[in-house]
């Protein structure tokens, strides 16, 4: 394993790093595919990662030594949850060490090295998936929602890839794409598409803007602002970017006018509509 600045590991173990150290997050826009996988394992499994891995380490590191603490987090991830070969995590992550920590080279490896033999030997406690849910958010859910309502939403979370919500034009035949897309139709205009969907811009019907991603949860403020104001009424969409509402508000008849400060995000809410068809009096500017 080459130890540089582009090896997807270390670029994880510095994200990792960032999040641990409390950093304003930045994504590093890396589009390698092991990088991601590791990054979106590791998040979607922190609670359970960092239980486990209290069990072997018995003496707790300093502020300074986040980076060994990502390093183990990111070996973790891999013996316990991904289809890498847990010698190669251990080896790998060992290695990076030496490179980055040359006085936690032993303390990495026996920490995984346990880690790997306890899993292999069926000695790991097996956790409910509500541990990867932080304790101030579910003390608040707690509140309103059952255990079982907890531990669905955190199995949620855990879908790999996660659910995909499709959001149908009003003006097309939810059925056709229900069949195109094959996914489960979800709500009025949304098709739902939970198995290995790939690459989005390969799914079917994308170049005809017909559809466009958005979450569920992410429509209802359109929903409940469509049910306040007549048609052909003028509405800002502030932070626009990537589209989604802007595309909801047009496609339902609605003047829009898009705020976007960030110019990058602002090319990629422009590709969007265009894709779509549909125009906006996009602003780039802060609000």
């Amino acid at each position: 394993m080459s130890v540089n600045k582009s090896n997807p590991r270390i670029k994880a173990i510095e994200e990792i790093t960032s999040i641990l150290n409390g950093d304003n997050h930045k994504s590093y826009n890396n589009e390698d595919a092991f990088y991601r996988s590791l990054i979106s394992e590791t998040m979607r499994r922190f609670g359970e990662i960092n239980f486990h891995l209290k069990k072997y380490i018995k003496k707790p590191l300093k502020e300074n030594q986040k980076h060994v603490k990502a390093n183990l987090i990111i070996g973790a991830a891999q013996i316990l949850y991904m289809r890498v070969p847990n010698y190669a995590a251990v080896n790998d992550s060992a290695k990076i060490a030496k490179n980055k920590s040359p006085h936690h080279v032993k303390f990495v490896n026996a920490v995984l090295r346990q880690l790997s033999r306890d899993m292999e030997n069926n000695k790991l406690k097996e956790l409910s998936p509500i541990k990867n849910i932080p304790d101030v958010i579910i003390n608040k859910w707690k509140d309103e929602l059952s255990t079982d309502q907890l531990k669905k939403i955190a199995n949620q979370h855990l879908l790999t890839p996660p659910a995909l919500d499709i959001s149908i034009s009003p003006r097309e035949d939810i059925k056709k794409w229900k069949a195109n897309l094959k996914g489960e139709i979800f709500g009025n205009n949304n098709i739902r598409l939970i198995n290995n969907y790939g690459k989005i811009d390969n799914l079917y019907g994308y170049n005809d803007g017909k559809w466009w991603i958005q979450d569920i949860a992410a429509q209802i403020p359109v929903k409940i602002l469509l049910s306040k104001i007549k048609k052909n009424a003028n509405v800002i969409d502030i932070c626009a970017a990537p589209g989604g509402k802007t595309a909801q508000l047009i496609s339902n008849n609605l003047n829009v006018i898009s705020l976007e400060s960030n110019n990058v995000r602002a090319e990629m809410l422009n590709n969007n509509l265009k894709r779509l068809n549909l125009k906006t009096n996009l602003l780039v500017k802060d609000a």
